[in-house]
């Protein structure tokens, strides 16, 4: 079984991942898309990800000390289903789909706020 650090860990990981994949397919599209300040939602765009990309590095080094791997999460539409293998033993969990959107949304709203971008130093943890 899972410590409560352990599945804090593997939550925070799923979230991450999520936006992350989010935030790539936006960055794309606005890179396909002509908008007047088009530059700036780039440089937002690669400052988050950044920021994702370095959370992520270490929360992985912890999984891999602990032994800890989830596999890719198989959606269904409503239900994401991830896979965990940790110490021997395998464990399936479902989420929400809307949840692991709230969680998503709730991750990012921090960097939407008035001071959170100032001269590519985030307020944000």
């Amino acid at each position: 079984m899972l410590t409560e650090q352990e599945l804090k860990l593997t939550q925070r990981y799923i979230v991450l991942t999520t936006v992350r994949k989010a935030l790539e397919l936006d960055y794309y599209k606005t890179e396909q898309t002509k908008y007047k300040f088009q530059p700036l939602y780039l440089e937002w765009q690669t400052h988050i990800l950044d920021q994702i990309s370095k959370e992520l590095g270490q929360i992985k080094k912890v999984m891999q000390l602990k032994q800890i791997k989830i596999s890719q999460p198989i959606n269904d539409g409503l239900f994401s289903e991830y896979h965990f293998s940790y110490r021997g033993f395998n464990h399936s969990n479902k989420i929400l789909n809307v949840h692991l959107r709230n969680q998503s949304y709730e991750y990012l709203k921090p960097f939407f706020s008035k001071h959170a971008y100032n001269n590519g130093q985030t307020d944000v943890e």
